[in-house]
């Protein structure tokens, strides 16, 4: 590996892990979730082994979940003249001053670095531009916000989010956008649902201390003993840090995790390392054509942007990165308990010595050390809990390279081909310990008796092998998978699911992935506004065929890979055939042609310029 190619994709790569990516899980759906909705609580509990008392449900929720508002020396909300706010769940980029700032300090240099191939003062001028877009979240040294960016208070249950939606934001319609759990709503009410957030650019530790506030006003808000706990994804961190301050037993009934970071992100430690995985071919050649094809734009673009990038002189594209990449390192990175949370536990020793060994970080080094300890904790903590009568389990996808199907820049990080994933966080992190080979490849002496069908993953190793639960080929994003969905949701209310052995046949320990978020979001309700009135006979025998399909689909809980896809594609044919939707248009070879062309384009200027600007 090259240094200048480790340069190159430093701040990309910061940018798209912190700001863009970890929002994943639970991604969502706006319709009411379902195929077969429920009429009543009863009849939605009819299939479930209900418990004679159930508990409040408080979600910690993934990173992209928690909303923060600008707020001033009071914590009231500022309001702009036109009364808007500032606030959001993951990056909020201050653009007040960006036209002036690129006149300033950009435009000019930019035009004499074209001239020159030199620079000519632009790489301190993009220092300047970058910290200011990102000045909202900055972070000093001692771990604290330079502005008072207050959470959101959601000191009350779904069921009066929208009555709480001052500002017409964060209302049930972006709660169930988040996190698709109506299959629980619909048992339980949204009465007795709470969202936990906590803020992206903050102190972990104190974040557990707020959970554990929050449980005890859940509890008295309820009138009950106990709450139940739904970690998703980064809110795994919180959880982490929690179980180390408090006797989770005390006030907790059941815990579950989904896709929860429960010891850190490898791709988190390349980035803390600047670790990459390219090499000139990589930088003008393959990377931007397969981070395009996966992102749906098409190769063609990314092949394009291969000859574009050459405009910029090598070393000066390389300066203007690097130099970006600094000001987020210094200003996020460096400088968050959050994002140290996200390390490995075997990674933080080592980095947090290089990083947060001088004084001024010597208050938020006390933070990152308590964490650190509670990530070696958490199995012995968990144990503690279980001992006491409390119930855990834990949900996983496996299967991919990091930056597989979704989020493709992921697949430059260093050790982006040798872990095992769900494309964002690697197995053993959400699992706990599962042994898993190399995605698409076999273990060998692995006990059989957690060993996947695939021969890919051994749950023997886990900390809790009775209480993980696997999905092949699952991405981070698992909101889509009703079928996971489903199996979180029994698990929490169903007294009779405690682990892998107790309905095997229903939920087995290793189950397949199909991706159903179009259907409920979509398909289902567009096919229950049809005017029947105005379809054919034929059209309607083909529109009920293909729903009793998804009917029956959506009622099971054993995925049948390619027979679910072809399910949903033939509900999303008949829309077509009922004129819902327009037929898309077959631009297969047309793509194919261009792609070829500006593929062909791309390797012939590789080839006569070789792995540098056009002027070098």
């Amino acid at each position: 590996m090259k240094k200048t190619a480790k340069k190159l994709v430093s701040v990309l790569l910061s940018i798209s892990l912190i700001f863009s990516v970890c929002a994943v899980a639970f991604v969502a759906s706006a319709s009411n979730g379902g195929y077969t909705q429920a009429n009543s609580v009863e009849e939605a509990a009819q299939a479930l082994a209900l418990s004679d008392e159930t508990y409040p449900l408080i979600i910690c929720p993934g990173i992209n979940h928690s909303p923060v508002y600008l707020c001033d020396e009071n914590n009231e909300v500022i309001f702009d003249e036109e009364g808007g706010t500032t606030n959001g769940t993951l990056l909020m980029v201050n653009t007040d001053n960006m036209v002036p700032l690129i006149l300033k300090h950009v435009a000019v240099p930019l035009i004499l670095m074209l001239i020159t191939q030199k620079d000519c003062g632009l790489a301190a001028g993009v220092k300047v531009l970058v910290d200011e877009l990102l000045s909202l979240q900055k972070t000093t040294p001692d771990g604290k916000l330079i502005n008072n960016l207050q959470l959101k208070d959601f000191h009350f249950p779904l069921s009066k989010f929208d009555e709480n939606s001052f500002d017409g934001e964060y209302d049930r319609d972006w709660f169930y956008r988040q996190l698709p759990i109506q299959a629980y709503t619909d048992i339980v009410g949204e009465d007795e649902v709470y969202l936990y957030t906590f803020n992206l650019f903050g102190n972990v530790m104190e974040s557990a201390r707020g959970l554990d506030e929050f449980i005890d006003f859940v509890m008295e808000e309820t009138g009950s003993d106990k709450v139940n706990l739904l970690n998703v994804s980064l809110g795994g961190t919180v959880f982490t840090a929690y179980m180390d301050q408090f006797d989770a037993a005390e006030k907790v009934n059941e815990i579950v995790s989904v896709v929860a970071v429960h010891d850190g992100t490898r791709i988190l430690e390349d980035f803390y390392q600047r670790e990459w995985n390219l090499t000139d071919e990589s930088i003008y050649k393959e990377l931007f054509p397969y981070i395009m094809s996966v992102e749906g734009d098409g190769a063609a673009l990314g092949y394009l942007i291969n000859i574009l990038l050459r405009i910029l002189p090598r070393a000066e594209l390389e300066l203007l990165l690097t130099t970006a990449y600094d000001v987020i390192f210094e200003n996020f990175l460096h400088n968050t308990s959050q994002f140290w949370a996200m390390l490995p536990s075997d990674a933080y020793p080592e980095l947090a010595d290089k990083y947060l060994s001088d004084a001024e970080h010597a208050e938020l080094r006390k933070s990152t050390d308590a964490f650190y300890q509670a990530q070696l904790n958490l199995e012995d903590n968990i144990r503690k809990f279980m001992a006491k009568g409390g119930q855990f389990n834990t949900l996983c996808g496996y299967g991919l390279f990091f930056g597989e199907q979704e989020y493709s820049f992921f697949a430059t990080v260093a050790c982006y081909k040798d872990v095992n994933s769900d494309g964002i966080i690697q197995l053993d992190s959400t699992s706990l310990g599962a042994t898993a080979a190399l995605p698409g490849e076999k273990l060998e002496n692995a006990d059989p008796k957690y060993l996947s069908p695939d021969g890919e993953v051994d749950a023997s190793t886990c900390a809790f092998p009775d209480n993980t639960w696997f999905f092949e080929n699952q991405h981070h994003e698992i909101g889509g998978n009703d079928v996971a969905l489903k199996l979180a949701v029994e698990l929490l209310l169903d007294e009779t699911l405690v682990d892998v052995h107790s309905n095997p046949s229903r939920w087995p320990q290793y189950n397949g992935t199909r991706n159903t978020k179009w259907v409920k979001r979509s398909y289902l309700p567009d096919a229950a506004a049809i005017d029947r009135s105005t379809l054919t006979a034929e059209q309607i025998a083909v529109l009920d065929e293909a729903l009793a399909e998804t009917d029956e689909m959506m009622n099971r809980t054993i995925v049948d890979v390619e027979g679910d896809a072809a399910t949903v594609q033939k509900l999303y044919d008949a829309l077509v055939f009922c004129g819902v939707y327009e037929a898309e248009e077959d631009t297969s070879t047309q793509d194919t042609i261009l792609e070829t062309i500006a593929r062909v384009a791309s390797d012939i200027v590789y080839m006569v310029v070789g792995p540098k600007g056009f002027f070098d």
